[in-house]
């Protein structure tokens, strides 16, 4: 005869976690909302807002709900169909995402100076050595979307590692190619301004940076190249040098 337990009986009942998702059926539809059940005596309240295409629902219709956590007045719980809805459609989104593949991402949170998003249950981590080509600050990029590239995936704790970098990486080798396939000495090319030296500007050439130096921006003397420039905004510049072994660009604008 099997003995009495307790614990036995307690896996029997559903554990209802706010956040989560759970199936269920449309018990009653009134004016305000949906009564659904979770089984059992277990019932849910969906505010009207929180149901798609509320007037379409049939009492009988099963979908799944996201428990929003607390009780309505008449002691059941707050549900979301939307919510529930959104969930689903994020995970089917991050289980798309393959090794080596690129998505994108909104950065909610940063833990350690790495980037975190979060993709329907799934939590996605762009390490900080992963971050950028350059150097940043990671704050700078909360809230923010982001592309990365999939260099880890673990669908059993559902974790994606992502890389900025490498796709920095790629774009910046890509537009080097074109750059040196295009370009040639005394080509005129427009030029965006990234920052000043005191013996010049570095300037972006699609994608490539270059140097315009303070004595081949302007035939008078200069004590800065903010006097001719300005930080942000793109110029024509005429190609004075290439060294495609070094990497390293001149551009002048007194020489047009």
């Amino acid at each position: 005869m099997n003995e009495f337990n307790l614990n036995e009986i307690d896996k029997t009942f559903v554990n209802y976690k706010d956040k989560k998702l759970h199936e269920g059926i449309v018990f009653a539809i009134q004016p305000e909302g949906i009564v659904f059940n979770l089984g059992g005596k277990v019932d849910a309240f969906i505010p009207k807002d929180e149901i798609e295409n509320f007037g379409e629902r049939k009492i009988g219709e099963r979908f799944s709900v996201m428990l929003l956590g607390g009780k309505n007045e008449d002691g059941l719980f707050l549900a979301s169909q939307k919510r529930a809805e959104k969930i689903e459609v994020e995970n089917q989104n991050a289980k798309s995402i393959k090794l080596g593949c690129s998505f994108t991402c909104v950065i909610d949170s940063i833990k350690n100076n790495c980037l975190v998003s979060h993709l329907g249950d799934y939590t996605i981590e762009i390490p900080e050595v992963e971050i950028s080509i350059r150097k940043i600050n990671p704050k700078f990029l909360l809230h923010k979307k982001v592309d990365a590239i999939a260099i880890e995936i673990n669908s059993e704790t559902k974790n994606i590692k992502g890389s900025v970098r490498i796709l920095e990486e790629k774009e910046k080798q890509a537009n080097e190619e074109i750059f040196w396939r295009t370009n040639f000495v005394n080509k005129v090319v427009d030029g965006k301004v990234k920052n000043f030296t005191t013996y010049g500007a570095f300037v972006d050439v699609g994608g490539v940076n270059c140097l315009a130096h303070i004595s081949n921006l302007s035939n008078k003397k200069l004590q800065s190249p903010s006097e001719v420039l300005e930080i942000g905004k793109t110029y024509k510049f005429r190609i004075l040098e290439m060294n495609k072994n070094t990497k390293r660009v001149s551009l002048g604008i007194k020489q047009l």
